[in-house]
């Protein structure tokens, strides 16, 4: 993105890659994460950007991978029907994005991680123990009593810090901590809300989705149809990529391909909004 000329920043999930958790509200693929965006999107035209007209009118995209995908994709939706926190007109709206290797049934894919061989050792295992050695350093902020939840008008609530710390999946995270946090009954209430398809027809500005039929943890699986409904989204579809495995013949360790249509078609919705065409 930068070779093409793009500016860029980068937004951290709670705890994730080394941010500090100051407060024991986490993360989730929905609640809370897409108010964080928002609040990201207005630091960059507000002080990155120095406010004003320029900061104002700016064209500003958001981009995510996996789970990252599905907070994308929620955050787009939520920009359209004003549902969530944080909103601040021009100062938190984005021009489009971009979600990659999205899950987009996370009832479907949580299964999946669950039930086969390969994506419940090497992912779902993988990616709880990494997440509790994330949190592990804040365990204070549970035990040390009731933890606000982030819906602002009902009581705190207790997180299962035992359960948390020793979690192997990641169903195991999501019934200690976020479902209880972020207001749900269920995990299973929590996977059906925050599914990203499910909102894919609010959403009013341009979306890529690229996902992989080989991908191990949503089973390549994509919501054809409401893609085909709504005309600001588009899908590339691929053979093979697995999750977020898509990779150069020439460097394996590189993903230009992806990196390459992704700032194409950021670059291709600012040409149409600079010509006045509807994107």
């Amino acid at each position: 993105l930068v070779r093409r000329g793009c500016s860029v920043a980068v937004l951290n999930m709670r705890a994730c890659a080394g941010s500090p958790l100051r407060n024991p509200r986490l993360f989730s693929a929905y609640r809370g994460s897409t108010d964080d965006v928002r609040m990201g999107v207005r630091y960059v035209r507000e002080k990155l950007l120095g406010g004003g007209s320029v900061g104002s009118k700016a064209d500003v995209f958001i981009l995510g991978w996996s789970n990252g995908g599905t907070i994308v994709t929620n955050t787009l939706a939520e920009q359209a029907s004003g549902e969530g926190k944080g909103h601040a007109g021009v100062w938190t709206r984005v021009q489009g994005g971009a979600s990659l290797a999205t899950p987009h049934d996370m009832a479907e894919s949580t299964r999946n991680c669950e039930e086969r061989v390969f994506s419940r050792w090497v992912y779902n295992r993988y990616v709880a123990r990494s997440v509790v050695r994330q949190i592990a350093p804040h365990a204070d902020f549970y035990r040390s009593g009731p933890v606000a939840r982030w819906v602002d008008d009902e009581p705190t609530v207790d997180v299962d810090i035992d359960l948390l710390l020793g979690a192997t999946r990641i169903r195991d995270i999501d019934e200690a901590m976020t479902r209880r946090v972020f207001g749900y009954p269920s995990v299973d209430d929590y996977y059906r809300d925050a599914s990203s398809f499910r909102r894919l027809g609010q959403i009013l500005v341009p979306l890529l989705l690229v996902s992989a039929a080989d991908d191990p943890v949503s089973t390549g699986w994509v919501a054809f149809d409401e893609v085909r409904r709504n005309p600001m989204l588009v899908l590339a579809y691929t053979e093979y990529g697995g999750h977020l495995g898509w990779q150069d013949d020439f460097d394996a360790q590189r993903s230009a391909w992806v990196e390459g249509i992704v700032a194409d078609f950021f670059k291709s919705v600012q040409q149409m909004r600079g010509r006045g065409d509807e994107a």
